[in-house]
């Protein structure tokens, strides 16, 4: 008889394909690995006050993830109000190298970054120029 199989497996399973399809999609180049944010891990900014990382929901083909900031204390500063369905839209997520400003990669719904304006972060879609250090994750 075979084993049940946990949600949290399954939705490792989800997530790795769709980051395994992000990586292709964003670049063929292995460098992407370290400086995108995993789906069970967190990077840190580069003032090192704050860390992205995602939060899950749900399981299986219907696992959804939304990337979240905390703060040094591992307070939730940010969250995104949407929710990617991992097979459906691949999301990478990375801090640019030289200003805490993280960024949204998305070949199907776009790419967005994320600001503190005037002590809030915003997500901001009206960028107009990419970092070549994010230019070069998306390829």
């Amino acid at each position: 008889m075979p084993r049940p199989v946990s949600r949290r497996a399954v939705f490792v399973g989800a997530a790795s394909l769709g980051a395994a399809v992000l990586g292709l999609t964003l670049s063929g180049c292995q460098s992407n690995a370290s400086t995108l944010v995993p789906e069970d891990g967190e990077r840190v900014s580069p003032s090192g006050q704050f860390t992205a990382e995602f939060a899950s929901e749900g399981a299986g083909s219907d696992a959804r993830v939304h990337p979240v900031i905390k703060d040094a204390g591992g307070t939730i500063v940010w969250a995104d109000d949407e929710r990617y369905l991992v097979r459906a839209h691949p999301l990478g997520v990375a801090w640019q190298s030289d200003e805490d400003v993280l960024w949204l990669l998305s070949s199907d719904i776009g790419t967005a970054r994320v600001v503190q304006s005037n002590g809030v972060w915003v997500k901001d879609w009206e960028w107009t120029t990419l970092p070549p250090d994010i230019e070069a994750l998306r390829g």
